[in-house]
């Protein structure tokens, strides 16, 4: 069964309806600045979402991306195994290096407001700890 595409940049976030702050919560600094880029990027390892970069650039870079997806099945003895591998070339080494650089830049810019939501989210942890 194909695993289903989500719309929601936020999804890997929220990973119980109950308790949509755990996240946050629990991890690190160095985690919430990786979070932040897949959501930016929508890189990730996990589970397959698409990245607010994605609705900036309208999805084009995943229309093409699922174009040379498709295009996997050309024999490689074919005329048409050179335009794919051009296609291909410039996909793994312009558009995929400059969208995890854009998103690097993005993180970057959304830095205060990372460090924000850490230093907010280690007060509420440890009064919580506190009153416990």
């Amino acid at each position: 069964m194909k695993e289903q595409r989500s719309f929601n940049p936020f999804v890997e976030l929220f990973e119980t309806s109950t308790f949509p702050h755990a996240r946050t919560l629990r991890t690190s600094l160095w985690q919430k600045f990786v979070d932040a880029f897949y959501v930016i990027s929508g890189f990730t390892n996990t589970r397959k979402h698409h990245g607010l970069l994605d609705y900036a650039t309208l999805f084009i870079p995943r229309v093409f991306s699922g174009i040379l997806k498709s295009m996997g099945s050309i024999k490689t003895d074919s005329v048409a195994a050179i335009p794919a591998l051009v296609l291909v070339l410039i996909h793994k080494t312009v558009i995929k290096p400059l969208r995890a650089l854009t998103a690097g830049l993005l993180v970057f810019l959304a830095s205060p407001v990372i460090l924000l939501t850490h230093l907010v989210s280690r007060f509420v942890d440890s009064s919580r700890v506190a009153f416990c």
